[in-house]
């Protein structure tokens, strides 16, 4: 049977009797909808960003990612194969890549593919080194995002792009890529001011999504001090109530369909970052006692949370060695202080290289340990640009109050 006796039969069927591998299923399936009704994948700025954090965490540029980032990182890289596949072959072409597959199903159907390209696809559009565009490469801005990469911009790309942003020359998808391209930003305080124009104007709600994950970053390295956090929480109230409005859909949530559109998507998302404001019952004496505020937790509360939760797992020993390494890479990516710093050394010193040396059969003992140290040597990294950037946030912008 060749693949033009099965129109009648759904993709998903067809893929079916052929490949057990999920992978190769949801490879097959994308593809025969390709041939038999034209339908291309659809890419989007979230797709593009769950695998650009992904290549990053392979470099080690980020040091821990949630099963749920790495399944849709999986499921992304899975996309751009199919793009990949469907701007550079015909469907004839396609098709008798599929009848040699399914003819001898001992072959891989991506190696398949790969022999006709004579290169694994993945490396045909994956860029794994970190790439840093200058303003010059800003004229074929969406030929920066065609395909996932390992993306930075200069300090005159960043000002050249944010200065298009405020005139209004860019659209919400081109923001929203740029928003995503990395976490690692510089120069919070002019961040902040780009990422409260987008939040007060956009329409688009992913596109406020990733300006809010801006801000989230930001947030972390506000000072600890009153007058500091005050401030920061007037910004969020500024930012998110004009978009509420009134404290009807708060008290009315249950009632409220937040899926329904990008201005319903907004409101909910505004909610949310209400919600974490403690004081916010007082600025809305309206919503009642027993409003329930959101369950946020400072940068302090969220790192004692979880190094808590490694050393009962440490404790426990029921959690394997690769699973309290991984915690230990997920705290050195929320360090706020001088004695977060303290804490990882000393637990990576006293629980965790103890329990790699006996381990030698299970792992390259010297180059754990390495990797253990080089993640503590990020998490120092990551405090001091935290207190670095909030320095310049209370002198730029903090001390002035004056900042809209």
């Amino acid at each position: 049977m060749e693949i033009r006796d099965c129109i009648n039969m759904t993709p998903e069927n067809y893929a079916w009797r052929f490949s057990d591998d999920e992978d190769s299923r949801f490879f097959a399936n994308r593809l025969l909808e390709y041939i038999v009704f034209d339908t291309k994948p659809k890419i989007t700025p979230a797709i593009w960003q769950d695998v650009e954090i992904f290549i990053r965490f392979k470099k080690r540029d980020v040091w821990s990612l949630k099963d749920w980032q790495i399944q849709n990182a999986r499921r992304g890289i899975m996309l751009y194969r199919i793009k990949y596949v469907v701007e550079y072959l015909t469907k004839t072409e396609i098709i008798e890549i599929f009848n040699r597959f399914y003819q001898n199903t001992e072959y891989n159907l991506f190696d398949l593919f790969g022999k006709k390209f004579h290169a694994p696809i993945d490396s045909l559009f994956l860029v794994q080194e970190k790439h840093i565009v200058s303003e010059d490469e800003l004229g074929n801005f969406d030929q920066i995002f065609e395909y996932p990469g390992w993306v930075e911009f200069s300090d005159a790309a960043n000002k050249a792009i944010f200065d298009k942003i405020y005139k209004n020359q860019l659209t919400d998808e081109q923001i929203d890529y740029f928003l995503g391209a990395s976490d690692d930003i510089n120069g919070y305080d002019e961040w902040f001011k780009i990422a409260k124009h987008i939040l007060t104007t956009t329409k688009n709600a992913h596109t406020f999504w990733t300006a809010g994950d801006v801000l989230s970053i930001i947030r972390r390295a506000v000072p600890n001090d009153e007058e500091s956090q005050k401030w920061f929480k007037d910004q969020i109230f500024e930012i998110f109530w004009p978009r509420v409005k009134s404290v009807w859909p708060m008290l009315n949530q249950a009632k409220v369909d937040f899926k329904y559109d990008d201005d319903a998507k907004i409101l909910k998302d505004s909610i949310g970052w209400l919600e974490t404001l403690d004081d916010l019952k007082e600025r809305l004496p309206e919503l009642g006692k027993n409003y329930e505020l959101g369950n946020y937790k400072t940068p302090g509360e969220e790192f004692a949370y979880e190094e808590r939760f490694l050393v009962g797992r440490i404790d426990s020993g029921n959690a394997s060695l690769p699973e309290l390494i991984d915690e230990l890479f997920n705290l050195t990516e929320i360090v706020c202080s001088e004695l977060s710093i303290e804490h990882l050394e000393q637990m990576a010193n006293e629980n965790l290289v103890p329990l790699i040396k006996e381990s030698e059969n299970e792992v390259d003992i010297e180059q754990t340990i390495s990797l253990v140290h080089k993640a503590i040597q990020h998490g120092k990294n990551t405090f001091e640009k935290l207190k670095k950037e909030g320095e310049n946030l209370s002198k730029n912008l903090i001390q002035n109050r004056g900042q809209k």
